[in-house]
């Protein structure tokens, strides 16, 4: 979520109870940024783009890309089944939400694992 050479995100983490095992509930609000060539080449039309969709051309500035918030939940169903739940919300920049590209203003997630221990 927060990888890639031209994404710098500034994350602030809180995590709630006590647990050491690393389970437990955690919240993480963050912002992103990106250069000129990541925000357009995800949210930007090239002339090429433009000819085959018929949308408009556009590129996109580097700079502010979106803020957030995610939640995650870690369990252990058992020694070696573990549970994790996630769900968040982004909010885009005035200039994505702009985007041809862009169907919404924001983005929501919900995502569930089960991991298997060896």
């Amino acid at each position: 979520m927060f990888s890639g050479q031209n994404r710098c995100p500034y994350v602030r983490r809180a995590g709630f109870g006590d647990r050491l095992d690393g389970t437990g509930t955690e919240i993480f609000i963050f912002s992103t940024f990106g250069t000129d060539d990541f925000i357009t080449k995800d949210f930007g039309v090239t002339a090429a783009d433009s000819v085959a969709s018929g949308l408009p051309e556009t590129e996109l500035d580097g700079g502010y890309r979106s803020s957030g918030v995610t939640l995650i939940d870690r369990r252990y169903l058992t020694r070696n089944i573990h549970l994790i739940a996630q769900a968040g919300a982004e909010l885009y920049s005035n200039d994505i939400q702009d985007s041809p590209v862009a169907r919404e203003d924001y983005e929501l997630e919900v995502g569930l694992s089960i991991i298997y221990q060896f």
